[in-house]
């Protein structure tokens, strides 16, 4: 008997409102992405350090710094935070901190990086306006280290489509 492998994959359907999906028209990187590097949007508070991992297009921010802060204002109904790539040791720190993560001073959110998706929404249907994020990094014991590339601001009406791909042991998924 074989055993089986079962993935689950979040595909991000981004929304162009009337004018059909994202990706069917060129995405506006100058107001649907923000960097998280060398852009004077993101306030940093504490150690965070260009990294680029192997032969990523865009460097992001890392840190293993307990504390350290990222601060974004931004308008919009809805945002996405972009990690990093995971590193091997060999490559630098892997994502092994958690991010405290708090929108216009709210409940605060907790994401684990090493089991995040790449593109994390953090949320989805604010009211039309300015809003503040702030993530904090925090290490527990030997885990620690975070890599964020940015944050994407998500049009609206956004949404999720989970499917369960099937698979053989040892194939390639």
């Amino acid at each position: 008997m074989q055993n089986r492998v079962i993935a689950l994959v979040t595909i991000l359907l981004f929304y162009g409102g009337s004018s059909g999906l994202c990706w069917k028209k060129k995405m506006n990187r100058e107001t649907d992405w923000i960097s998280a590097q060398g852009t004077a949007r993101v306030h940093t508070s504490g150690t965070w350090t260009p990294s680029r991992f192997r032969y990523a297009a865009e460097a992001c921010l890392a840190t293993t710094e307990d504390g350290a802060e990222l601060t974004l204002a931004f308008t919009g109904t809805g945002i996405a935070l972009c990690l990093g790539d995971h590193a091997v040791p060999a490559y630098g720190t892997p994502n092994r901190g958690t991010l405290i993560v708090t929108l216009n001073d709210g409940a605060p959110q907790t994401i684990h990086p090493l089991n995040a998706p790449g593109e994390t929404v953090l949320a989805r249907g604010l009211a039309s306006g300015t809003h503040t994020v702030r993530i904090v990094h925090r290490t527990d014991k030997h885990n620690r280290g975070c890599r964020i590339a940015g944050f994407r601001i998500l049009a609206p009406n956004t949404g999720d489509l989970a499917l369960t791909l099937n698979g053989e042991e040892n194939a390639f998924l």
